[in-house]
Order: C-alpha cells, then sequence, then structure tokens
C-alpha cells in the first residue's frame, strides 16, 4: 500500500502486477507477464516508484499509479552475479529518495543477505553489500530502515531480529525477542515504532531510535538543543554548543521538505507559518544526516 495514499495499493502474483487506486475495489494489470514475482517496494511518493522482484529478477515501474504494461524497466541484469541463484525476499524504498532502495535475501547460501542500492532510477543500479556482520549463511526475510536516519535499520531473519546503526556495518540480535523465524517486519513512520511478525510466538512492538548521532563523525560529538519540541505559537529555539555549520531542514510526516537553512550557533523557528501537525527537523554535517528531532505544533 501506498503510505501517501491508502486507496492505492499493488500486489504482486507469480505472473505479474497488479493494481487498484481505488482501495481494491477495481483491479488492473500495470506489467506485462513476469514469472516468479514476490518481492515489492514502493517509494514515499503520491506518484510512487515501484520495484519487484524475485530469482534473479528486477523491475522498476516509474509512475506507477498511471503505468501500464510495457513501461517496466527491466533491471536484472545490474544483479550481482553472486545472487544469481538466490530468492528476493524483500525491497524496501528508501522514504527520501525513490532512487534508492534496500533488498534482502532468504536463500541458503553463503553470499551477503543484504545489500543498498543506489542509482535505482538509472539503467545502471549500484548494488553495495550492508550485511556486515550477519551471520554467514543466515536467511534475511525483511528489511525495514529508518526514515530519519538511514544508518538505523532493523532485519528480519530465520533467527531473530537484528538491528544495525551505522548502515549495516554492524548488526546486533535483540535478545528481547524469540529467537525463532521472523517473516516480515513493518515500520510505521510516524513514531518509528516497528512492528515484528514472528513465527509461532506473535506479534511484537518496538521503538527504532529517531535520533542519533553519527560516531564516525567528530562534529556529531557537539550537543544540539531543540525546545520547546510541543508548541502552539511560542517559538521553538535551536542552539549549537559550538561553531559548527549544519544544513538544517524541516519536512513533514510525508517526507515533503518544506524549510532548508544554515545553522551555525541558533536559529528560531516561527511555529505560526506552519499547520497544526506532527514535524521533523533534520540537521546534516558533510552531506549525511547526523540528527534528528520531532516536533509538534499545536
Amino acid at each position: 500500500m501506498n503510505r501517501q495514499d491508502g486507496d492505492q495499493i499493488f500486489f504482486v502474483t507469480r505472473k505479474r502486477l497488479w493494481r487498484s487506486i481505488n482501495g481494491a475495489n477495481i483491479w488492473e494489470k500495470c506489467t506485462n507477464p513476469i514469472t516468479d514475482l514476490y518481492a515489492i517496494g514502493i517509494s514515499n511518493e503520491e506518484y510512487p516508484t515501484v520495484y519487484v522482484g524475485g530469482k534473479n529478477k528486477l523491475r522498476r515501474l516509474d509512475d506507477a499509479y498511471d503505468a501500464q504494461p510495457g513501461d517496466e524497466v527491466n533491471l536484472s541484469s545490474s544483479i550481482p552475479g553472486n545472487l544469481a541463484q538466490s530468492f528476493m525476499s524483500n525491497i524496501t524504498v528508501s522514504a527520501n529518495d525513490p532512487g534508492t532502495f534496500y533488498v534482502s535475501f532468504n536463500s541458503y547460501i553463503n553470499q551477503p543477505r543484504v545489500w543498498k542500492v543506489t542509482n535505482g532510477l538509472t539503467s545502471s543500479p549500484q548494488w553495495q553489500s550492508i550485511h556486515g556482520d550477519l551471520p554467514v549463511g543466515l536467511p534475511v526475510n525483511w528489511i525495514e530502515v529508518s526514515p530519519y536516519n538511514e544508518d538505523i535499520m532493523a532485519a528480519a531473519t530465520d533467527f531473530g531480529l537484528y538491528t544495525s546503526v551505522n548502515g549495516g556495518v554492524n548488526w546486533v540480535l535483540e535478545t528481547g525477542l524469540p529467537n525463532v523465524a521472523i517473516h516480515q517486519i513493518r515500520l510505521r513512520y510516524s513514531d518509528n515504532t516497528l512492528f515484528i511478525f514472528t513465527h509461532g510466538r506473535g506479534i511484537w512492538s518496538a521503538n527504532l531510535p529517531m535520533t542519533g548521532f553519527d560516531v564516525a563523525d567528530e562534529s556529531t560529538k557537539h550537543p544540539i538543543r531543540i525546545y520547546p519540541t510541543l508548541t502552539d505559537n511560542t517559538p521553538i529555539q535551536v542552539e549549537i554548543a559550538e561553531n559548527t555549520s549544519y544544513e538544517f531542514v524541516i519536512t513533514d510526516m510525508s517526507g515533503r521538505t518544506l524549510y532548508i537553512s544554515e545553522i551555525h550557533q541558533s536559529l528560531m523557528i516561527d511555529p505560526t507559518l506552519y499547520k497544526s501537525g506532527v514535524y521533523i527537523v533534520y540537521f546534516i554535517y558533510k552531506g549525511r544526516r547526523v540528527y534528528a528531532q520531532k516536533i509538534i505544533i499545536q
């Protein structure tokens, strides 16, 4: 389902991709026949880019709201050769960039199972393993990535839930959950709540951190203060302890950018310029998001 429009539903079968734009009342074909599809990823847009995949198959459908059979772009040749016989279990598209997506595999082979793909909107996507120190041969069934800091991610595996806070370099087994197969996880963007669907041990929920500094950057040791984070007409103060320059961004919960500015030590947000609702403020340093904070304007 499209997060931006709940009436848009996309469904893969073993023969093709189907679409409904009226809440499943009417279904229509939106690709030519493609055998053995399984995974689907939908970008965070009203008129989304959709990726579908399976065993050694990957297609992209631009503007999937209006796309017709035959419009799909074949990206299968971009899949690394060592994954040719692997089964693609999940595709998760970046909430912030429709050309970036994450792919998991759950075949029993000793190859990386978690990948980050960039340049997805071109004819030559680039694949990078983010398997890190996950156990060799561990099937990965699903991956979710925080929209607030894409270094924070979770992987559902055949033996529990693993999380990473550094973009997949290192993974940690979450011991608070049953060490059983987890077939699917879903992330609610509004509050970063992760829903975990286990095999025979029920449905669990957990919170992924919405904020956090990247410890690799010395600059991110500088504390950032935002107050108040719940306000009506009171101006919101943003302060940085040292004179480090950041790019400062405000978005709504759909990811739409509302404000961009450079900040050195302080900045004031006028809440009367925004409608009541929940917003996310980001700090970007050297091209990377290093901190995010939710604010609520009443």
